[in-house]
């Protein structure tokens, strides 16, 4: 059986083993944001030579062997509102209008807003002088495109067009007013145009749910700089604002964008485990302008995991030694001059045994303790971690969700210095630190305490890399940290509420020894305490 399938395989044509590969090709293609494009109505105004409206006389198509389209169009413009042109025009159809215009010719040749280009604009034009004018490849008249769409709240109008800022016209009186007027405002013929992404909750994709995968070309103009400030306040269309406001340094468009460089907004791609990153397309336009116009802040975290660490550098292991060395300094000062006083006070000759104080080593358990409980505490909405490549592997140090968590993985291809990163749960992946997707051949788990080995996948062609982690649960460690200093802090209290007692007992606060009896200008005779040091 497996050699009559060899075969039948080696059997098939060349031709009909092209659509496998192409479909095989598609699907090993990544995702595209978007396909096409679709002009609002002032980009094809913009781009458009000549608009008009028009009328068609005659449409048929060819005979004689031609270069390109054979379908022909004669049209006679009524109103020319662009340019300027014979008032009748013939043109070449292409396949993608041809059938609307012979609809078009059939429906009582009704007057349509034409948008008419340069031949030598359209790729698809044969090279023939007499045909000096085309019609355009997506949006040839108003109508087109989105007119076949439907509209389920607005009782099943048809669209005539879309204007820069998102908004349906239905009437074509009104269309063809808006048409007049972005005519008017076109000027020369150097114009920007931006393709804009739809927002999900704009009412634009109730009547064009196609716009979900494609984008929307506007020109960049004061009319969509004034679009773009009515949605500064909008989160949904933080893309879209940016995306325009970049075109116009001005103060204002400044401080949006500025605010725009820490929008949470952000796209997760690549093989989940540690491999995952995720980009923040709203940070990174903003901040393109503000770069490009010398506005921008020390650091935008637009990629990560990559922008969210920090290396950890030289300096930053001088000034922490250095911390270090001045608080043990002025511990040892501050000791010292208590001995000093103890001793040089004739009534204190012989002084009472100091009670119990902190050591240097316990000052610094009980820090290290309390920002291991403050990171613990912190882990359920943000993880802090350190990572670095030593040798051949990378390791990490993390707090997530109460525990904390080492991990190591040989020959990982993404090498790091020493660095440190906070990460927000609510922007970064999970995927990075619930281990959920390492294929596991040892896993052991108890109150907290995690031990994992087995395969981690790096990309999508499928290569693995040994992995190994060890987690325990961050309040233990703590506990752990604090132990020394709770115990030194609960004897400094024991002798603290010791001695007051004995003061008012009138007890020597040193032995306990009864002083009843005994002058004040006398010493305990028990330990040689001063007497003086009763109630």
């Amino acid at each position: 059986m497996p050699r009559r399938r060899l075969r039948f395989a080696s059997a098939l044509p060349v031709a009909g083993r092209l659509p496998i590969v192409a479909a095989l090709v598609l699907l090993a293609l990544p995702a595209r944001r978007a396909f096409a494009v679709v002009d609002s109505l002032e980009a094809m105004v913009a781009d458009a030579d000549v608009v008009a409206v028009a009328v068609p006389l005659d449409v048929w198509r060819v005979k004689e062997q031609v270069q390109g389209p054979r379908g022909r169009a004669t049209i006679r413009l009524l109103q020319q509102i662009k340019g300027r042109a014979d008032n009748d025009v013939t043109l070449v159809l292409p396949s993608f209008c041809e059938a609307d215009f012979r609809a078009w010719a059939k429906q009582g040749t009704p007057p349509r807003v034409v948008f008419l280009v340069r031949s030598d604009r359209a790729p698809w034009h044969p090279p023939d002088p007499d045909l000096p004018l085309a019609v355009r490849t997506f949006g040839w008249s108003l109508g087109e495109g989105a007119g076949f769409t439907r509209a389920p709240r607005v009782d099943w109008r048809v669209s005539q067009a879309i204007t820069l800022d998102m908004h349906v016209i239905y009437d074509p009186a009104k269309a063809l007013e808006a048409v007049r007027a972005a005519a008017a405002r076109t000027v020369g013929d150097a114009v920007r145009y931006e393709e804009l992404e739809v927002p999900k909750s704009s009412g634009l994709l109730e009547v064009r749910p196609d716009l979900l995968s494609e984008g929307l070309r506007v020109p960049v103009d004061d009319r969509s700089q004034a679009a773009a400030w009515k949605w500064a306040d909008d989160p949904a269309y933080a893309l879209p604002t940016a995306a325009i406001l970049g075109h116009f340094d001005s103060e204002r468009n400044v401080a949006i964008l500025t605010r725009l460089a820490n929008h949470p907004e952000h796209s997760a791609s690549g093989r989940p485990g540690k491999s995952v990153t995720w980009t923040y397309p709203v940070r990174q336009r903003a901040y393109a302008a503000l770069q490009r116009w010398g506005r921008a802040p020390a650091s935008v975290a637009a990629r990560g995991p990559d922008d969210f660490y920090h290396a950890i550098q030289v300096r930053h292991g001088v000034m922490t030694c250095g911390a270090l060395v001045a608080l043990a300094l002025t511990y040892w000062v501050l000791r010292r001059r208590r001995r000093r006083a103890a001793t040089t006070t004739p009534e204190y000759s012989v002084a009472a045994p100091e009670p119990r104080r902190f050591p240097f080593v316990s000052i610094l358990l009980a820090a290290a303790t309390g920002v291991l409980l403050w990171l613990a505490l912190t882990s359920d909405t943000t993880v802090h971690e350190l990572t670095a490549t030593v040798g051949d592997a990378r390791y990490w140090v993390s707090t997530y969700r109460g525990g904390i968590q080492f991990v190591r993985i040989p020959h990982w291809p993404q090498r790091h210095a020493l660095a440190y990163g906070r990460f927000p749960l609510a922007d970064a992946p999970g995927s990075l630190w619930n281990e959920q997707d390492v294929i596991s051949s040892y896993d052991f788990q108890f109150a907290g305490f995690r031990r994992l080995t087995g395969l981690m996948w790096g990309d999508w062609q499928g290569t693995t890399y040994p992995y190994g982690s060890v987690t325990v649960p961050a309040a233990l460690v703590a506990a752990l940290l604090g132990a020394l200093p709770a115990w030194h802090t609960l004897a400094v209290l024991r002798d603290r509420s010791r001695r007051r007692a004995r003061l008012l007992r009138g007890c020597c606060v040193a032995c306990g020894y009864d002083l009843h009896g005994i002058r004040s200008a006398e010493r305990c005779p028990e330990c040689g305490t001063p007497a003086a040091l009763k109630a």
